[in-house]
């Protein structure tokens, strides 16, 4: 997007103003073997169906726990999803 520092900068998107919370550098969201190409996510609690997370090894299962919690605190749907 060209923003210097776009953390706490408002973007125009989807019909709505939208703040920009964080940053991640070369995200692949297709195969390894596709270049790396720019990618937006939308944290919205009406269309929330994936969390993507790096869980740090040996930390598995608290990291597993976490998350539920925090998917269940944030949608009624009681669907949890996690793909390693």
């Amino acid at each position: 997007m060209g923003l210097p520092n776009p953390i706490g900068a408002v973007a125009h998107l989807w019909g709505s103003d939208v703040t920009i919370i964080g940053v991640v550098k070369d995200f692949h969201l297709q195969s390894l073997h596709m270049p790396i190409e720019p990618t937006l996510f939308r944290l919205d609690d009406k269309f929330l169906v994936n969390i993507l997370a790096r869980i740090e090894k040996g930390q598995e299962q608290t990291a597993l726990s976490q998350l539920q919690s925090f998917y269940q605190k944030i949608t009624p749907v009681t669907l949890l999803i996690i793909l390693f």
